[in-house]
């Protein structure tokens, strides 16, 4: 058995029990960065200091794809043991002997100058497929998670009262999120809509054999292009819509919710339900806040 065939597999087996956009960022990882090295050799031939050699050549691109590829191989061949396809891990124990990787806060721009900087410069690029366009905005608008917005589903939907519905085996916190939508959101996703009849939001132009979703990374690339990618990111705009909206004395509860974070207890199941209005008003306000940026208003 290839180490393609065996990863494939252990990857079929856990798409049942984690999110779609996981499965995405584990694809993306086997493609780019364990296939092209060894997903031709036969697992049995694979030793320890064959998967150290290889973890090593990640490791001089990028100390935190080596740690996480190396923790891809582990759970690989954890599953290749389990079925019987092996008795030993050429993957485990290597992580001690992998440069540790140093974690750093999302970056993300702090003034209300830089930000009408980089979303004006982005405002204005050309040639960008309009599925990751769209997504782009989307992702600002709202405020959400890229896995849960680039690979949202056409059904989740509801235009007509301006609803998004991320279910349960989406959402990060395994639960389904309610998610009132600005009128800037609403006509991306109407527009899209429009544009190709698709199941996903985001519809990939490159499709070949039936219709896919444009790549979860793809949003990032625009503000590579723009020349931000070390001063902010797509998360950063959560943290820069959470500091803004509670600036501006916002409900707590409300922006925790916009955000799809957890409200514990009774107090959070009430929030859920009783506070889409305000929600609805905070989005339209942050939405309104970014057009500004964009220099549309």
């Amino acid at each position: 058995m290839k180490f393609i065939e065996l990863a494939r597999e252990w990857r079929d087996v856990h798409a049942t029990t984690v999110s779609d956009g996981a499965i995405c960022a584990i694809n993306q990882d086997l493609n780019d960065h364990l296939y092209p090295l060894i997903g031709h050799i036969d697992i049995i031939d694979i030793t320890p200091k064959m998967m150290l050699d290889t973890l090593k050549k990640l490791e001089k691109v990028s100390t935190y794809r080596a740690g996480r590829m190396c923790g891809r191989c582990n759970e690989i061949f954890v599953y290749a043991g389990i079925m019987g396809y092996l008795n030993n891990n050429p993957a485990y124990g290597l992580k001690r002997y992998l440069k540790r990787h140093k974690y750093q806060h999302f970056a993300h721009l702090d003034s209300d100058a830089d930000l009408a900087l980089l979303l004006s410069e982005i405002n204005r690029m050309k040639r960008i497929s309009p599925g990751n366009n769209a997504a782009f905005w989307f992702l600002v608008y709202t405020a959400a998670r890229r896995s849960e917005g680039v690979l949202a589903k056409r059904k989740e939907f509801d235009l007509e009262s301006g609803i998004w519905t991320i279910p349960a085996e989406r959402a990060k916190t395994r639960s389904k999120q309610i998610m009132p939508l600005s009128d800037q959101s609403l006509r991306l996703i109407k527009t899209e809509f429009d544009r190709i009849d698709s199941p996903w939001a985001f519809t990939s132009n490159h499709t070949v054999k039936g219709l896919k979703p444009i790549d979860p990374w793809s949003p990032l690339y625009l503000i590579r292009v723009a020349g931000y990618e070390k001063r902010q990111t797509m998360h950063g705009f959560r943290h820069i819509f959470s500091t803004r909206a509670h600036d501006a004395s916002f409900l707590s509860d409300a922006i925790e919710l916009s955000l799809s974070h957890s409200v514990k207890g009774t107090k959070g199941v009430y929030n859920h339900a009783k506070m889409i209005e305000q929600r609805r008003e905070l989005m339209q306000w942050w939405a309104d806040l970014v057009d500004e940026w964009r220099g549309l208003s």
